[in-house]
C-alpha cells in the first residue's frame, strides 16, 4: 500500500494508512477520509446471481448456432442483443441453452375468460345488445374478482366499432368499457379483434386501454400463454379505421415469431386467439393451417381460446382442442356469457361457464 508522507497529523499528510484512512490535499485544503467499504460486498444473494450471470454466459457459448439465431431475432425486438436476450431468459428461468433448464414449477393455473362484448352506445342490431355490454362486463367482474384468478383476458372485440357518420364515437365508447375491466385487481389482457380496428386504428386501441403489443406470450404458475393478432388483411397491411375483414390472417412475421416463442419455452401452452383456427372463412382464419401447423409441431400446446363466432363449441384437430367461447354481447342483461378456467398440475383443463357460456369440464 503507499505509504504515507509528511508528519501523520500534518496538513502535509498524504497517502492512505492500514487501508482504512487516506489524507488528501485539494484546493480547499487538506483533509483525511475513511476508505469506502460497500456493504454485503459478497452477499448471499449477490453470490447466486453472479453465478447465474456466470452459468449463462457458459450456456451461450456452447449454444447452437439455430438457439443463437433465434436469440439475436427476439432480441432485435427488444432491441438488445441476441446475447443480453439469451442471458435474459436464463434468469427468468427459461434458459434455451444446450443442456434443457430444470423444468419449472407447475401450479394450478386459474383464468377468467371472455369474448364479443361489443361494448357501443348505440341500439341493438339483432340480438347485439351493446348497451349492456358494460353491465354484463361488470357482472363478470365482480365474479372473478370473488373467485380470485391468477389473470383474466378478454379474447377481442372489446367494442362494436364505428362506421361513416359515428366515427368521433370509437374512442369513447373504448373508454368507457375500459372504466368496467380496469375494475380487475389481477392482471388483465387484451386480444385485439376486428370491431376493436373499426372507428380506429390498433394505435388508439392501445392508448386507450391496458394493452400494449399486437402478439407476446407469458408465463403464469410454470404455463406459458400465447396472444395472438388476427386482425391483418395481408402480411403488411393491418385492419384499421374502415378497412377490415371479417376474416382474419396471421402475418409471416407474427408467425415466425410463434415459431421461436414455442421454441424457447419448456412450458405446456395456452393460445388465445379472436378468429377461430380451426375454420377459414367469415369465421376463421385464411392461413389456419399454417398456424396449427406451427402449435402441433411444437408439442406444446393444450388448449386453443377463440371468439368472434358468437356460439359454444369445440373442435379437436390433431389432437389439440379448439374451444370457441359465447359472445358476451347477445341477448339483454341479465343473460350473460363469461367463464373460469382451471389447468390442473396434470394439464386437465376445466372451464366452468356462466350464464349461455357452455362447460367443458374436463375440456
Amino acid at each position: 500500500m503507499p505509504k504515507v508522507t509528511g508528519p501523520l497529523f500534518s496538513i502535509t499528510a498524504r497517502g492512505t494508512i492500514g487501508g482504512a484512512l487516506t489524507y488528501k490535499g485539494s484546493t480547499a485544503g487538506a483533509r483525511v477520509e475513511g476508505v469506502p467499504r460497500p456493504k454485503d460486498k459478497r452477499s448471499a444473494n449477490q453470490v447466486s446471481w453472479r453465478g447465474e450471470f456466470q452459468n449463462a454466459a457458459s450456456n451461450w457459448r456452447a449454444a447452437s448456432n439455430e438457439i443463437k439465431a433465434i436469440c439475436v431475432g427476439r432480441g432485435e425486438e427488444q432491441k438488445i442483443t441476441g446475447y443480453n436476450y439469451f442471458v435474459q431468459q436464463c434468469l427468468l428461468g427459461q434458459c434455451p441453452g444446450p443442456t434443457p433448464p430444470p423444468p419449472p414449477v407447475v401450479e394450478e393455473v386459474k383464468f377468467g375468460i371472455c369474448t364479443d362484448t361489443h361494448y357501443a352506445d348505440k341500439a341493438p342490431r339483432g340480438d347485439m345488445i351493446m348497451r349492456d355490454a358494460d353491465e354484463k362486463l361488470a357482472t363478470a367482474v365482480v365474479g372473478w374478482e370473488a373467485w380470485e384468478p391468477d389473470f383474466v383476458v378478454e379474447l377481442g372485440d372489446y367494442i362494436d366499432g364505428r362506421w361513416q357518420g359515428d366515427l368521433q364515437y370509437a374512442i369513447p365508447d373504448l373508454q368507457h368499457i375500459e372504466t368496467v375491466y380496469d375494475n380487475l385487481t389481477c392482471p388483465r389482457y387484451y386480444v385485439l379483434g376486428n370491431h376493436d380496428c373499426l372507428g380506429l386504428y390498433k394505435a388508439d386501441f392501445f392508448a386507450n386501454t391496458g394493452a400494449t403489443e399486437r402478439w407476446f406470450s407469458f408465463n403464469v404458475n410454470g404455463r406459458h400463454f400465447v396472444v395472438l393478432d388476427a386482425e391483418w388483411l395481408t402480411d403488411t397491411v393491418e385492419m384499421g379505421w374502415l378497412s377490415i375483414d371479417a376474416e382474419g390472417h396471421i402475418p409471416a412475421a407474427e408467425l415466425a415469431w410463434l415459431v421461436d416463442d414455442l421454441a424457447l419455452t419448456s412450458r405446456k401452452t395456452i393460445v388465445f386467439v379472436h378468429q377461430r383456427l380451426d375454420l377459414t372463412g367469415y369465421y376463421g382464419i385464411d392461413n389456419a393451417a399454417a398456424v396449427r401447423a406451427v402449435l402441433e409441431a411444437s408439442g406444446k400446446v393444450l388448449l386453443v381460446c377463440q371468439g368472434h363466432n358468437h356460439i359454444n363449441a369445440k373442435s379437436v384437430i390433431n389432437g389439440i382442442p379448439y374451444v370457441e367461447f359465447e359472445a358476451m354481447v347477445e341477448n339483454y342483461y341479465p343473460e350473460n356469457a363469461w367463464a373460469k378456467v382451471v389447468v390442473s398440475v396434470d394439464d386437465t383443463i376445466n372451464i366452468t361457464g356462466v350464464g349461455k357460456q357452455s362447460s367443458y369440464l374436463p375440456v
